[in-house]
């Protein structure tokens, strides 16, 4: 019987609906009895911002805050937490991290015993790049962030690899957590390399050490 809970995070114009298949597999796992599933949903909206309209959707900053508020309450009895995430939702819960410790507040990550990333995009995504561009996309302040290279998104991992994946020490600054990053080796929306970003141990599809042969395209 594990006691722990599984949060999940799900990617770009999603809905925590992208996890059904995979919550049934995982309840049905006799080695996985007593797992308790989290899904944490936020607003991803296809259509981007329009001009002068008095809604706004919620950038990357803005979905960390709600993941800590939620890390605080919603999960602040659970001790053993492991986190699955899909694509941008992996470079949400980044941000998260990277401010939790920039706060101080580290040692409170300790619950935290694993991370997994499915085809994160920590390079960016070059996946109808143009597209985005021509269709306003630079107005939707999540698909902003997925463009190649992003400064923001950079600094962010920047500050996890140091501070958590290869955290020296364990203080209000620093908190180890293991990472296991993974891409599909025929992604054409994540490529390997972007996935990969600088996190050691990175896998393919079948589970071995990867490397993205093809050359880079432009936007």
């Amino acid at each position: 019987m594990i006691d722990a809970t599984l949060v999940t995070i799900h990617g770009f114009w999603s809905s925590p609906g992208t996890w059904e298949r995979l919550n049934e597999v995982w309840r049905v796992d006799e080695e996985l009895r007593g797992l308790r599933i989290h899904p944490f949903s936020y607003p991803s909206p296809k259509k981007p911002r329009l001009p002068f309209s008095v809604t706004r959707v919620p950038d990357y900053d803005d979905v960390a805050q709600m993941l800590s508020t939620e890390y605080a309450t919603v999960l602040a009895g659970a001790s053993a937490i492991a986190v699955v995430t899909h694509s941008q939702g992996g470079l949400i819960l980044q941000r998260f991290l990277a401010w939790m410790v920039r706060e101080g507040r580290a040692r409170e990550l300790s619950r935290i015993r694993s991370v997994v990333m499915l085809a994160c995009p920590n390079g960016g995504s070059e996946y109808l790049e143009s597209l985005r561009r021509t269709l306003g996309y630079g107005r939707h302040p999540q698909a902003g962030s997925l463009h190649v290279l992003d400064r923001q998104v950079a600094d962010t991992q920047r500050t996890v690899l140091q501070r958590i994946v290869n955290a020296p020490v364990a203080d209000d600054y620093h908190c180890r957590v293991p990472f296991h990053v993974y891409a599909g080796g025929s992604d054409d929306i994540v490529r390997a390399a972007s996935a990969q970003g600088r996190i050691p141990g990175s896998l393919d599809d079948r589970g071995q050490p990867f490397y993205d042969p093809r050359p880079r395209r432009s936007g």
